[in-house]
């Protein structure tokens, strides 16, 4: 059995000699979880080093080759080192045999409830929702997909699989599904081809964000009716998200693919090019209430202010205090707030002029709007 071991920086793939004549079942240590670290330390008999070290490993060169391959008789390219993704990696496989969804087994009940790392594996998103939703919206806009191929809501699972697993090209994402059954078992799509690129790419197209949207609303009012949000607190916060599209423009139009795209530079660093996402969460279970997607070119005081304006006209009641960072710092975003009826507590910096608000852990916010009883 192979050991595929997930740490902060790296992640490390550990054979034995026996895996080369068997058949290869991986299991997954993710090391950033104290249920990783202990698998860990029972697997190799001794803790998982807290400390990083000089690591021993010798990169291959173009035309070495590893062990496995030798067995194998496939020649694969060296994969590019990848970036840390924006999300947490938590995928822990499922037994092959789970082909339906079914209720939590006992153990994986007392893992959640035992507060001991452990996140979940990925086919517990889908159990509460099997997307239904996005089978009526192909059945309506009359899109037939042949039986074998990913239909809207398989490409839907499979692209919060690979937001999830932190991989941003899809060619990786997909190389890894061929590969890995456990994979397209927790995805449903076990017994269905591989979709193509053009596939994937044609699907998302022709789907556009209404259908997205949409959806996220509908689960926003399951939320409001389990009472799973609160009148306490809201919190404002931004995300850089990745774009399929580079912004450059075609040759023949002179247009971008996506003319809504933008190149987002933080702190004088070039991060990329597509969309910053705005959202607010509330801070009960950190579910969000409204989200918009704007140009990364934007300051922070426009983005806040434009997506604090489609929530409250999208008549959704702001929650009793509003948190933001030192973004949107300006006094008409802190207005507009006030305006809703909420109180906003900005974060500021140290040299901020005008009323402060200094914590016992050296924190400053502005205190403008701020009622004494807080």
């Amino acid at each position: 059995m192979p050991y595929q071991i997930i740490t902060s920086s790296c992640t490390i793939i550990q054979y034995k000699i026996i895996d080369f004549f068997d058949e290869v079942v991986w299991e997954v240590i993710d090391c950033q979880t104290k249920a990783g670290q202990e698998r860990y330390a029972q697997l190799f008999g001794h803790a998982f080093p807290k400390k990083k070290r000089k690591s021993n490993q010798i990169l291959l060169r173009a035309g070495q080759r590893q062990l496995i391959d030798f067995f194998t008789g496939e020649v694969t390219s060296n994969p590019q080192r990848r970036r840390r993704a924006s999300y947490d990696r938590h995928y822990n496989p499922c037994p092959l045999d789970l082909l339906e969804p079914v209720a939590l087994p006992f153990t994986e009940q007392q893992a959640i409830q035992s507060q001991s790392g452990f996140q979940g594996h990925l086919y517990h998103i889908f159990l509460s929702n099997g997307f239904e939703y996005f089978v009526r919206k192909q059945q309506q806009a009359n899109i037939h997909i042949f039986s074998s191929n990913c239909q809207w809501d398989d490409i839907i699972r499979l692209e919060i699989a690979r937001i999830r697993l932190g991989i941003e090209k899809l060619s990786q994402f997909l190389c890894f599904l061929r590969d890995w059954e456990e994979l397209r078992v927790e995805c449903g799509v076990v017994d269905k081809n591989v979709p193509t690129h053009a596939h994937y790419y044609r699907i998302l197209a022709i789907m556009g964000s209404k259908p997205v949207y949409e959806f996220f609303h509908g689960l926003r009012m399951e939320c409001e009716q389990y009472n799973l949000y609160d009148s306490k607190i809201d919190i404002w916060d931004g995300r850089f998200m990745d774009s399929y599209s580079t912004g450059q423009k075609c040759p023949k139009t002179e247009q971008p693919s996506d003319p809504d795209v933008g190149k987002y530079v933080h702190q004088k660093k070039y991060i990329g090019t597509g969309y910053l996402e705005s959202r607010i969460i509330n801070s009960r279970f950190r579910l969000p209430k409204y989200y918009s997607l704007v140009n990364p070119q934007w300051n922070d005081n426009q983005t806040f202010q434009k997506t604090f304006k489609d929530m409250i006209a999208a008549r959704i009641e702001p929650a009793e205090i509003t948190l933001a960072d030192g973004g949107p710092k300006a006094h008409e975003s802190q207005e507009i707030v006030r305006q809703a009826g909420s109180t906003p507590v900005f974060a500021g910096p140290k040299n901020a002029a005008g009323l402060i608000i200094v914590t016992d852990k050296n924190r400053y916010f502005y205190s403008r709007h701020i009622p004494g009883k807080y």
